[in-house]
């Protein structure tokens, strides 16, 4: 299904720059039909689904030892405070308190 391709598509362009716009663009289809769809396939608005993805994909890098001010970049994230408290509101647990873990 189209959804499918679109999930794929993300997860293999999660640390680059993903608008809604730019999928539609690459799949050729209204942006608006796309969020409908995608949010009736999968449970998930297209940008929950993207945040969720790169949120885990930071949990991952900062576990496996990445400076934490690279991984928010690295993650397609463009400022630290967004991107610690979006972290924190999905893992309870600040990116430092998940380095001190290790």
């Amino acid at each position: 299904s189209r959804t499918v391709e679109i999930v794929k598509y993300i997860n293999e362009h999660l640390t680059e720059e993903l608008s809604i716009d730019a999928i539609a663009e690459h799949f050729f289809i209204s942006k608006y039909h796309m969020m409908r769809s995608f949010k009736a396939d999968t449970g998930y608005t297209i940008g929950n689904y993207i945040l969720q993805k790169r949120l885990t994909l930071s949990k991952e890098l900062i576990q496996g030892g990445t400076p934490i001010t690279e991984v928010c970049y690295l993650c397609g994230f463009k400022d630290y405070s967004n991107f610690s408290r979006q972290y924190k509101n999905l893992f309870h647990a600040s990116p430092k308190e998940t380095s001190r873990m290790l």
